[in-house]
């Protein structure tokens, strides 16, 4: 049931997004002005210019209607990373829809979180959080509670013989 209420409520906030995108509680600063009250929201990095805003939520790809997109052929592997460090601890969810386009759909979806701070991790510097395997068309949330790591991505691992389009999205708010 917990489940079934969160998926309801990720679903929401990525529908209503759209609305939320021009909110006007997102401030971008250095990290050092950083008030008490901006650290109650999600915090989030630029790892190029090193500003950080604070925002009630953060969705990646940005925009209610705008998703990451991808093709999983056969044995291949596909990797979709959060394009920003991650300040807060966050609870959250990827959004995958897998559609068969060809053979048999077979992908394993894992969530992963890296500790490193700069600008690219290596392969030892991230931890799995969650999976979930496809092996049909449909929709999926993996969610994930009180995550600490400052980047995330989700693997995509396919395996057999197949063409399958994948679509994903990133939704997290503050614990």
């Amino acid at each position: 049931m917990k489940r079934i209420l969160f998926s309801l409520a990720a679903l929401a906030l990525v529908l209503g997004s759209a609305v939320l995108i021009s909110n006007t509680d997102v401030k971008t600063a250095t990290v050092d002005q950083l008030t008490g009250t901006d650290l109650e929201k999600l915090a989030y990095q630029d790892p190029a210019t090193g500003l950080v805003a604070a925002s009630s939520y953060y969705i990646y790809p940005t925009g209610a209607t705008t998703y990451e997109i991808d093709t999983v052929t056969n044995a291949t592997n596909d990797t979709v990373t959060i394009p920003v460090n991650l300040l807060t601890d966050r609870n959250g969810a990827w959004s995958v829809q897998a559609t068969n386009i060809s053979g048999t759909t077979s992908i394993i979806a894992i969530v992963q979180e890296s500790t490193y701070l700069g600008t690219t991790a290596s392969a030892t510097d991230w931890h799995e959080v969650t999976r979930d395997t496809f092996a049909a068309t449909g929709n999926d949330w993996l969610f994930f509670d009180n995550i600490t790591g400052f980047k995330m991505r989700l693997i995509l691992d396919g395996s057999g013989t197949q063409s399958t389009r994948v679509q994903t999205k990133f939704v997290g708010k503050p614990n």
